[in-house]
């Protein structure tokens, strides 16, 4: 491979040298051509103007694309503030509603007005101007059965309270209202088509001594005039559209479907309008009005004035450069290459140019004596190619000559060895060839053959040490090719011709090192007999591929004695694996079998180890870990945990009078109720006795685990049957959340088994829910 690279590398070169055939071409092309301005100014002109609008162009093209983008994306910001603003001050019309309703429903007199129907009340507080003051047109009083206790509505159009109708007594019977409104309610809801802002709070006294038994209701609604109040407070435009009516326009009904899946959506109506939509949803959740918010594209109108001034101005900018560019070029270049011209021409003759373009020093002047060397520089490099290329031509042919007659890998080193050198010597017409191998430990060269020409004569058996030169063996080492023009004089092998070059007549000599496997094994050395021999550089690289040559024979050589070799060490190699194959295959299923056993038991161990052995249930280190994870997780993607501290009543008396056999079969049947009671991911441990815990994560809300203590005190509240008796039991349940700021999962745990003795001491069989401040406790649901 390396032969091979060696002849590709010289056919490369030669292949490079031909390229310098086109110097001949040049040379004519600068004698006979006959520069004329005219035609010179003819073709500058177009490649000017073009290169000028082009320019221009692409600068347009850039900027107006950025710019107006850049003024398309302000104009839909602006449009998309104007819709959040308009929802903003939609939320506020809720919450001022919210905020009378609380008012109301959180009024002592209110709350006993709801017990007695007491006439004054009504006749005092829910009169139409009171309505009227506080801008309302639905107030309800209803009980937890759905009934209206008294009800007061006045339609958007006339100034007459009336009964409350149909549409709400629909809302009211699916009893959604009554029971969200424990929790209060603000919102929107559509009636008969038209909006109206409600709030839903339960009647309570003020200070929450006693439960409520109803809900007071609210609403106001969003006609005409209540958008116009909202418009000239919010400086603003926009119109309310029901999502359910069908006379919607062509854009609203587009938008309507894309709003379900962005909160703002803001697009062009057309060149002189731009819109924008948000969607509202109503108190359940479903989608209810479509805001519009519109406004005139006065930014956008801007952009395309900006980006039409800006044309304005490249294209006067564009004019006056080329102008400019062009004036310049006639004066400083197209005259004076007119008078240039005329003496360029006698190039053809082989003259040189006038000296008098020479007299003015200038870049002209400097192209002229440019001329002439170049054209001196030309002819003498066209001899030194020619030689070149007959010198690559030769050693490439003899380099395929004896890559050619490589012969087989059986073949006599020694035989190769001299082939090689001899036609070394007679190609680089040197005195002397030789191959120089290593020693094994790279102290010494020992000579392998040695080529003299004038005699024809072959020598082998000199050594050289590497104590005595140590510059020229530290030298061949890290050198391509030691190229050496005077052995006498160079401190490489100064001491070497003193001893050895000198008797053999050596001046000048050429080394190249010799790779095997990566490695130098040896060098070639080519020695000249003359005084001195300046060596080029295409006989440094004949030299290295004759190396290459010298280290494919050494590797072939090689070869056959690795082959005898390993041929011998294979068979008995194959003997003993033979042998050793029965007793491996023996230890192998031994290992098998024990391995087999070591997991099957580490396994066990590993269950046991965080496994209730009675429930099957996680134990309190497993039931940690997770916890200690599920924190950690929670704070990085601020998700809500809960822990459930569930504690079973009664149980000593269980295992008192059934026995602790039946205690047993109670705790195993409760596990598998808890677990019922879950999702898949959520995890329920047995901590010991009758003292289970619950971890809940990734929970959307509180409310998802006050619904789950409530799952399991249904369950829980079951009987059990166990051989003919029937044990009732319930739990005690303590929940803690992550809200708390526990940051280690003890803290949480603790807390959470406080707020289980919280509920068992005020009454068992309940659930209690833990709070940052111990002493706030929350009402049972």
């Amino acid at each position: 491979m390396k032969l091979l690279k060696a002849i590709t590398g010289l056919k490369l070169h030669l292949a490079v040298l031909q390229l310098w055939g086109l110097r001949t071409s040049l040379v004519k092309l600068l004698r006979v051509s006959k520069v004329k301005p005219m035609r010179l100014r003819q073709k500058i002109l177009p490649i000017v103007g073009t290169t000028i609008v082009s320019l221009v162009t692409v600068l347009y093209t850039t900027s107006s694309t950025v710019l107006l983008g850049s003024f398309i994306q302000l104009e839909q910001q602006e449009t998309r503030a104007r819709v959040e603003r308009v929802q903003k001050a939609l939320d506020e019309e809720i919450f001022r509603v919210n905020l009378i309703a609380t008012d109301w429903a959180e009024w002592d007199e209110t709350y006993v007005f709801f017990d007695n129907s007491n006439q004054s009340y009504i006749d005092n507080n829910v009169d139409n101007l009171s309505l009227t003051n506080v801008q309302l047109n639905l107030v309800a009083f209803v009980n937890s059965s759905g009934e209206i206790v008294y009800g007061k509505f006045s339609e958007p159009t006339c100034q007459k309270c009336l009964p409350v109708g149909s549409d709400l007594q629909q809302h009211l019977a699916s009893k959604e209202l009554l029971r969200r409104g424990d929790n209060a309610i603000a919102g929107l809801i559509l009636l008969q088509r038209t909006p109206i802002l409600i709030a839903v709070r339960p009647i309570r006294k003020t200070d929450r001594s006693k439960s409520s038994h109803g809900v007071l209701i609210l609403g106001r609604y969003l006609n005409r005039d209540a958008i116009a109040r909202i418009s000239e407070r919010t400086h603003l435009d926009f119109a309310l559209h029901a999502v359910n009516d069908d006379r919607l326009p062509a854009d609203l009904q587009a938008a309507r479907t894309a709003l379900l899946q962005q909160q703002v959506l803001v697009r062009p109506l057309n060149e002189q309008t731009i819109a924008g939509y948000t969607l509202i949803r109503d108190i359940y959740g479903q989608p209810a009005v479509i805001v519009s918010v519109k406004m005139p594209r006065n930014i956008y109108h801007q952009g395309q004035a900006s980006i039409r001034y800006l044309f304005l101005c490249l294209l006067v900018v564009s004019v006056s450069v080329s102008a400019i560019v062009l004036l310049l070029l006639d004066r400083l270049v197209f005259s004076r290459l007119s008078s240039l011209s005329s003496n360029v021409r006698s190039l053809s003759t082989g003259d040189a140019v006038s000296q008098n373009i020479a007299a003015n020093k200038d870049e002209l002047s400097s192209l002229a004596d440019a001329i002439n060397h170049m054209l001196q520089a030309l002819a003498d490099s066209q001899y030194q190619q020619r030689a070149r290329e007959e010198r690559y031509y030769k050693y490439s042919k003899i380099l395929t000559e004896l890559a050619k007659r490589q012969t087989a890998e059986n073949s006599d080193l020694n035989a190769r060895l001299r082939e090689i050198t001899a036609a070394a010597a007679d190609t680089l017409e040197v005195e002397y060839a030789s191959v120089w191998v290593y020693s094994p430990g790279g102290r010494k060269l020992q000579c392998a053959a040695l080529y003299q020409c004038s005699t024809a004569a072959y020598t082998t058996g000199m050594e050289w040490q590497a104590s005595d030169y140590p510059g020229y063996f530290k030298a061949l080492r890290q050198e391509r090719a030691l190229a050496t023009a005077d052995v006498r004089t160079e401190p490489k092998t100064k001491k070497m011709a003193e001893r050895f070059l000198v008797k053999l007549g050596i001046g000048a000599m050429v080394n190249a090192p010799i790779y095997l496997n990566g490695r130098i094994v040896g060098i070639v050395c080519h020695g000249h007999k003359k005084t001195s021999r300046q060596w080029l550089i295409e006989e440094q690289n004949f030299t290295a591929s004759i190396a290459n040559l010298v280290a494919l024979a050494l590797s072939a050589w090689e070869r056959q004695r690795s082959q005898v070799a390993l041929q011998s060490a294979y068979d008995e190699v194959e003997n003993r694996i033979r042998e050793r194959t029965g007793e491996l295959a023996e230890v192998n299923q031994q290992l098998r079998a024990e391995i087999l056993a070591c997991h099957i038991t580490e396994k066990k161990l590993m269950h046991q180890a965080s496994h209730d052995p009675l429930t099957g249930l996680a134990n309190r280190t497993l039931f940690m870990q997770r916890l200690d994870s599920a924190l950690d997780g929670s704070q990085q993607e601020h998700s809500l945990l809960a822990v459930l501290f569930v504690d079973l009543d009664r149980f000593k008396s269980v295992n008192d009078t059934l026995g602790h056999a039946i205690g047993d079969r109670l705790l195993i049947a409760i596990s598998h109720r808890l677990q019922a009671c879950l999702r898949p991911d959520d995890l329920v441990a047995r901590l010991g006795g009758d003292e289970f815990t619950i971890l809940l994560e990734n929970i959307k809300n509180t409310n998802d685990a006050v619904h789950v203590a409530e799952r399991i005190q249904r369950e829980l509240n079951l009987p059990f049957h166990f051989g003919g008796h029937t044990i009732d039991t319930s739990a005690s349940i303590g929940v803690a959340f992550n809200l708390t700021g526990y940051e280690r999962p003890e803290d949480l745990l603790h807390k959470a088994d406080l707020t289980m003795y919280r509920a068992k001491t005020t009454g068992k069989g309940r659930y209690e829910i833990c709070d940052r401040n111990p002493v706030e406790q929350s009402a049972r649901r």
